[in-house]
């Protein structure tokens, strides 16, 4: 749970803010290194609107498989499933789906921007204990895929 407020801007009183929650959950499927990690999240945007708080999709972290940012709204809902197992020593794979959706206050119908994501990745553990992960994700959506790397988990 996390919230974030500005009652200022340009020295002018102009309140806005956000606010969300996420929830996260790791079962383990085949002790102890095959784990389904499920995730939910969302959040809103409340006061004036501003680029500042608008939410962004896409990208590395959530809806691997677009463009980083491609959807921005005032509010999101997003969740995500992923497999992770090991593969040889340090590396270790992972497969995922992913679906999530932004809206404005004023758009009548969200649920036509929801999108859908489905990939795998591969994961290596860094020395000298191998607990941080090098990240490589191959995601694809309806109408574009992406490679991205990053260090950690997505969550």
């Amino acid at each position: 749970l996390w919230a974030e407020w500005w009652p200022m801007q340009g020295g002018e009183e102009l309140h806005r803010g956000r606010a969300g929650l996420e929830l996260s959950q790791f079962i383990p499927l085949y002790k102890p290194d095959v784990v389904l990690a499920i995730r939910g999240l969302g959040g809103v945007s409340l006061g004036a609107p501003a680029y500042s708080t608008n939410y962004r999709l896409g990208g590395i972290m959530l809806l691997r498989g677009y463009l980083s940012n491609r959807f921005r709204g005032h509010h999101y809902a997003a969740a995500t499933g992923e497999l992770r197992f090991p593969i040889w020593s340090f590396v270790s794979g992972a497969a995922y789906g992913e679906t999530g959706m932004v809206w404005l206050d004023e758009q009548d119908d969200p649920e036509e921007e929801l999108a859908y994501v489905g990939g795998a990745g591969l994961r290596f553990g860094l020395p000298p204990d191998f607990l941080i992960k090098l990240r490589f994700d191959v995601g694809f959506g309806r109408d574009q895929w992406g490679i991205f790397f990053n260090f950690n988990e997505a969550f």
